[in-house]
C-alpha cells in the first residue's frame, strides 16, 4: 500500500515538486513556486482525488485516504526540521477533524503537538512506574437501590492534577499503550470483586470493564482475563466487557469476531448505545451483547422534557425481547430515576445514586448496605 500512495503522490503533483516518505504511513509533499493558497487548495484536492481510487492489493480492494497538514515556508526558516513539524502539526490536527480533511498550519496546533508529546513521555512513565489507580461506579437496581455491580473507571492523578480518561485513553491506543493499562484495571477490578462477593456473600455481583477495539483484538486478552477469574475464583460471567457502538463501527467485523470469542469462552458483552434504535438492534444481532447500556444523552431526557422517553422505551423493550440486562447511564436525578423506573428498566448508575469512589469506599458502602436498620 506504501509504494501505491508513492507512486499516487508523484502522479498528483508537477515533475518540479517534491514528494518523500518520512515514515511509517506518513509522506511529505514540497511545492516549488506555489505560495498562494488556491494553489495548495487544488493540489490536496488532486492529491486526494488520486488516492481514494481504489487500489488492489493482494486480492483485496483497498481504500486510501489521507489527512494533509500544510505549511508555507516562513522568513528565517532555516532548518528542515521546524517547517516539518509545523506541517506534521497541522496533519495531526485535520486527522482530529475525521477522514480525508486537510488543515494549515497555526501556531496553537504546534503548543498542542508538544503538549501532546509530553503526555504522551508522562504517559509511558506512568505505564512503567504504576501510576494508574481504579475507581468504581456502583450499578444499582432501580426497584429498590441496592447495589448490583459496579463500573470500572481507570483514574490517573499526577503531582498537577488528574489527567481525565477521554484524554489519555485515545492517546494510549494511537502510542500503543492501552493493552497495559486495560489489563491493569481488569486484574484491579477482577480482584476487588471478589473480595466484595466475600464480603457481601452475593457471588452474583457483577462487574464492568471498558475495552477499545484494539484491546478486544490484542491476540492473548481472552486468555488474560480467562487467566484473571480464575486466580480470583470468579464465574465467566463475572466481568462484563463493555465496549460503546461507536467504537464497534470503528472495529465491525473483527470486534464481531472477537465478541464471539468471549461469547464461546462464557464471558458477558455489553454495548453502550447512543444512535438509533435500528443501529442498536444489529449490534444485538450480530455482535454476542448480553446487556444494554443506555448513553446518558438519552437518560437526560428520560422524563420527556425533550422527546426522548419513546426512545429510551424501546430500548427498554429491545432489552426485554432479548432478554438483556439494560442498565442506564448517567442518572444524575429522581426524576429521571422515577422515569426509568417506570418504563421498567431494571438497572441504573449515575451521580443520583453513587458517584465513582474507590475500592475502601466501596466496602464501606457495601458494609453499610448490609447493616440493619
Amino acid at each position: 500500500m506504501l509504494r501505491v500512495v508513492a507512486d499516487r503522490l508523484q502522479h498528483a503533483v508537477r515533475a518540479s515538486d517534491v514528494v518523500g516518505r518520512i515514515g511509517g504511513d506518513e509522506f511529505g509533499v514540497l511545492l516549488n513556486d506555489r505560495a498562494d493558497a488556491a494553489a495548495v487548495d487544488s493540489t490536496v484536492a488532486r492529491i486526494q482525488e488520486t488516492l481514494v481510487a481504489p487500489a488492489p492489493i493482494e486480492s483485496r480492494i483497498v481504500y486510501i485516504t489521507a489527512s494533509v497538514g500544510i505549511t508555507l515556508l516562513e522568513a528565517g526558516d532555516e532548518r528542515i526540521e521546524d517547517v516539518l513539524a509545523r506541517a506534521d502539526a497541522a496533519m495531526y490536527h485535520a486527522k482530529g477533524l475525521g477522514h480525508a480533511r486537510h488543515a494549515y498550519f497555526e501556531q496553537y496546533m504546534l503548543n498542542e503537538t508538544r503538549r501532546r508529546l509530553a503526555l504522551s513521555s508522562n504517559l509511558r512513565t506512568a505505564v512503567e512506574t504504576d501510576q494508574f489507580s481504579v475507581d468504581y461506579q456502583p450499578i444499582v437496581r432501580l426497584a429498590d437501590g441496592v447495589v448490583a455491580g459496579f463500573e470500572a473507571l481507570v483514574r490517573w492523578r499526577t503531582p498537577a492534577g488528574e489527567v481525565f480518561p477521554a484524554e489519555f485513553i485515545p492517546l494510549a491506543e494511537e502510542v500503543g499503550l492501552v493493552a497495559p493499562i486495560g489489563r491493569f484495571v481488569i486484574a484491579e477490578a477482577a480482584r476487588d470483586l471478589r473480595a466484595w462477593q466475600k464480603q457481601t456473600g452475593q457471588p452474583g455481583l457483577r462487574m464492568h470493564v471498558n475495552l477499545s477495539v484494539g484491546e478486544l483484538l490484542e491476540a492473548d486478552i481472552e486468555a488474560y482475563i480467562v487467566g484473571q477469574l480464575r486466580r480470583h475464583e470468579l464465574t465467566a460471567d463475572a466481568i462484563t466487557i463493555e465496549m460503546t457502538e461507536s467504537a464497534m463501527m470503528r472495529g465491525n467485523t473483527l470486534a464481531f469476531g472477537g465478541s464471539r470469542n468471549f461469547a464461546r469462552a462464557g464471558s458477558r458483552f455489553a454495548s453502550t448505545t447512543s444512535g438509533p434504535v435500528t443501529s442498536s438492534l444489529r449490534y444485538v444481532r450480530d455482535f454476542s451483547v448480553d446487556a444494554l447500556k443506555i448513553d446518558r444523552s438519552f437518560v437526560e431526557c428520560a422524563d420527556g422534557s425533550l422527546g426522548s422517553a419513546p426512545i429510551v422505551r424501546m430500548l427498554i423493550q429491545l432489552g426485554a425481547d432479548y432478554a438483556l440486562d439494560v442498565v442506564a447511564e448517567g442518572v444524575e436525578t429522581p426524576a429521571q430515576a422515577a422515569a426509568l423506573q417506570a418504563l421498567d428498566c431494571r438497572y441504573a448508575q449515575g451521580f443520583h445514586f453513587y458517584r465513582p469512589m474507590g475500592a475502601a469506599a466501596i466496602s464501606r458502602l457495601l458494609r453499610d448496605q448490609a447493616a440493619p436498620r
